[in-house]
């Protein structure tokens, strides 16, 4: 189903009043808050309605790397940090330190000194007569629990939550959540499908309005129930109290009809259905005539026309979809 709302996705990218769409993080889900705008009459998820377009060619999408959130409060933006492997406390510091050349223990250079200036291992007693006989190292020393350590634990640290150990709450990188990242620009058929959606929908609009109705095109309109609906076309004639709207579609379904239907009977009007690749499932149109919904096409040329390519199992023929819509570009 090609909604307004994706219809006013490629035209704000054909229009340049938007080079892109690009993602954020809410809630630990990546959304697209520019999309769920248009949408927000649709009720259409904003990543499915992006990738729908890519998958027709008609958006095309980068990828622009890969945040992860806290799986506790699941929007904290994760850091990279190190750990002790012992405590988890985030206070590790890679330390310099002095190995005693009697017992081997290894300290800070501050645990080798003594009030007289010699330098003395506090563990077994040892001297020597200057700091720079004892052999230098480094490991990572833990400032909570004093454990020392070759190499620290990896961990990401979460950049909402402070306090719930030292340095901040802080996880296993395999336990945060992963996020890919996307931006969609126009595609390469993008501009050409855009006209051809946009045309059809001007040529119903012409078309009513040529017959006395009131026409507006993209509309949303609340019916008595207080249900929102956002349309292709809307058409009213208040002298004759009557209404039309149409529906345009590349490869209308089942479910549009059934949705078609459902939104005419409460605006008690006609509904139009505008395949614009002029070929129509056999099951849709065996719905249409059960729901009255009236399908045309419009030609090359601009006409109006109840003729139509009828054909069996088209939803499940997907790759002869795509070539007859590449061969339309």
């Amino acid at each position: 189903m090609v909604s307004p709302g994706k219809l006013r996705l490629v035209t704000e990218l054909v229009e340049g009043s938007r080079d892109s769409y690009q993602p954020t993080i809410d809630d630990g889900v990546v959304t697209y808050p520019a999309v769920e705008e248009t949408l927000i009459d649709e009720g259409g998820q904003s990543k499915e309605a992006l990738e729908s377009l890519t998958e027709r060619g008609i958006l095309e999408r980068t990828f622009e790397g890969k945040v992860y959130t806290c799986p506790e409060c699941l929007e904290g933006r994760m850091t990279y940090t190190t750990a002790c492997p012992k405590c988890q406390s985030l206070y590790i510091v890679d330390t310099e330190l002095l190995k005693c050349g009697g017992c081997g223990r290894t300290a800070p250079p501050e645990e080798f000194e003594s009030d007289g200036g010699e330098v003395v291992c506090h563990g077994c007693g040892s001297t020597a007569e200057s700091i720079d006989q004892l052999e230098r190292t480094s490991r990572y020393r833990c400032h909570d629990c004093g454990e020392q350590h070759e190499t620290p634990a990896h961990a990401l640290r979460c950049e909402n939550r402070a306090g719930h150990r030292a340095g901040g709450f802080a996880c296993d990188p395999h336990d945060a959540i992963e996020h890919a990242l996307f931006q969609y620009r126009l595609g390469e058929s993008g501009e050409p499908w855009l006209e051809t959606q946009l045309r059809a929908r001007r040529t119903i609009a012409d078309a009513l309005a040529d017959r006395g109705y009131v026409v507006e095109q993209d509309a949303t309109v609340t019916a008595d129930s207080g249900t929102r609906h956002r349309l292709h076309v809307h058409a009213t004639d208040e002298l004759l109290g009557k209404g039309a709207i149409a529906a345009v579609h590349e490869q209308p379904t089942v479910n549009d009809v059934d949705s078609l239907e459902a939104t005419a009977e409460e605006l008690s009007a006609q509904a139009l259905l505008v395949p614009t690749l002029g070929i129509v499932d056999e099951q849709v149109v065996n719905r249409a005539e059960q729901a009255d919904v009236r399908i045309v096409t419009v030609t090359d040329e601009g006409n109006i026309e109840r003729e139509y390519e009828v054909s069996e199992n088209l939803s499940d023929d997907r790759s002869f979809l795509g070539r007859l819509t590449s061969s339309l570009r």
